[in-house]
């Protein structure tokens, strides 16, 4: 199963990709307010769906 990381997965668009998720991939939801970059093991992951808003 392919590995997905989601980023934005607390936002509008990645938290409704979440609920209607189908299953046919494994999703590893990131949240950049909660996480910081550094701390994200990107071992594994076969794509990133960047998804994430900062404001500054």
């Amino acid at each position: 199963m392919k590995k997905v990381l989601l980023t934005g997965a607390s936002g509008f668009i990645g938290s409704r990709w979440l609920e209607t998720d189908t299953g046919t991939c494994e999703i590893i939801p990131c949240s950049l307010q909660q996480t910081q970059v550094a701390a994200i093991d990107f071992a594994g992951v076969d794509a990133i769906v960047h998804l994430s808003l900062i404001h500054i």
